[in-house]
């Protein structure tokens, strides 16, 4: 793993290479397409969310995880 923590303000974001459903087991929100934020379930974190983050890895992408 890769991390790199990135502040601004009263805001941030987390960037990591590597082993991204490891990071997701700490999420307890997902921005959803729209601009909804919504509690991360345990559903959403084991299908919808991991599925793409995992697609996205298989082609070098780095997971960008925003802290508030």
């Amino acid at each position: 793993m890769m991390p790199v923590l990135f502040n601004k303000g009263n805001c941030g974001a987390f960037f990591t290479k590597g082993a991204p459903e490891s990071n997701l087991d700490r999420c307890n929100s997902v921005l959803v397409p729209g601009g909804e934020i919504l509690p991360m379930t345990e559903s959403l974190r084991s299908t919808d969310v991991t599925d793409k983050t995992l697609s996205y890895a298989s082609q070098g992408f780095v997971l960008s995880l925003w802290l508030t």
